[in-house]
């Protein structure tokens, strides 16, 4: 449990089913899905640029936090889909709901 605990803090919060903005590199300024998230670093994916299948891993600090999603649990039947063009169409869809649902959140 403690190590669950550390994990997390040392993440800065960020779980599964987060919804991200990133804060540098070439892909600045662009939101993702927090598909993954492991001492000190996330695997992100938004279906377009960064499927499903080769997520980006970047360093928690070199991202901003804007919220998570209302189900993370639906990353799991993403995950269960069988085609690749599904799982990054479903992702597409669910960050284009959160923006649609939070629109002043896409700022930096």
């Amino acid at each position: 449990m403690n190590s669950q605990v550390f994990d997390i803090m040392q993440n800065r919060g960020l779980v599964r089913g987060s919804v991200v903005q990133s804060r540098a590199g070439h892909d600045r300024l662009q939101v993702f899905l927090v598909l993954k998230a492991d001492r000190g670093f996330i695997w992100l994916a938004d279906g377009s640029g960064r499927k499903h299948g080769q997520p980006k891993k970047k360093r928690v600090s070199h991202v901003r936090p804007l919220g998570q999603l209302d189900d993370a649990a639906i990353l799991d039947q993403i995950d269960g889909l069988g085609d690749p063009g599904q799982r990054d169409a479903a992702l597409r869809r669910l960050l284009n709901d959160y923006l649609a649902a939070n629109p002043k959140e896409e700022e930096l």
